[in-house]
This record gives structure tokens, sequence and C-alpha cells, in this order.
């Protein structure tokens, strides 16, 4: 990697190997300890923390335009959450 990342969490989307998080990314909040999971061609970003509180939002990013868009928060903060997908769900 050419950036620096602490805590980052990784997905695969498109037989492409994606560095999440980390406090250096293209996300609308900055995450450390952020769950990533790949769903139906989409990749999730699930918590973290940003430096000073543990998040509830969750960002969704399309291969299609390359933009991180937000989506609606969990009800509650995970920080290092345990994130999969089996068959679809």
């Amino acid at each position: 990697m050419t950036i620096e990342r602490f805590h980052l969490g990784v997905g695969v989307l498109n037989n492409r190997l994606y560095a999440v998080g980390g406090f250096a990314n293209e996300m609308s909040e900055c995450r450390q300890g952020v769950g990533v999971g790949v769903l139906d061609g989409l990749m999730y970003a699930i918590g973290g923390y940003n430096g000073r509180v543990y998040l509830k939002s969750v960002e969704v990013y399309r291969p299609s335009d390359g933009v991180w868009s937000s989506i609606a928060d969990m009800n509650l903060c995970q920080c290092l959450p345990g994130v999969a997908v089996l068959d679809g769900l």
C-alpha cells in the first residue's frame, strides 16, 4: 500500500482487494476498527471509531461510480464488528 493504515477492514469486490478505513480513505467519516462486508456487488463499511466516538454509521461503496455513500445507521455503535455474508445473506 502507498498509504499507511491503522485498524483497517478489507474486502474483495470484483476480484480486487480493498483496504477500507484506517483513517485514510474517501468515506464521509474516517473510521478505524471498521467492519467490511460485500453483498450483491456492493461493499459495506460498518461502524468503527473516528478518533473521538464509536460509530453506528454505515456506508456503501458502489464500484459503478467509485463513491462511498452514507446509508441508514445501525441502532447501536459498533467497533471491530464481525461481518460475514453467507449464501447472499
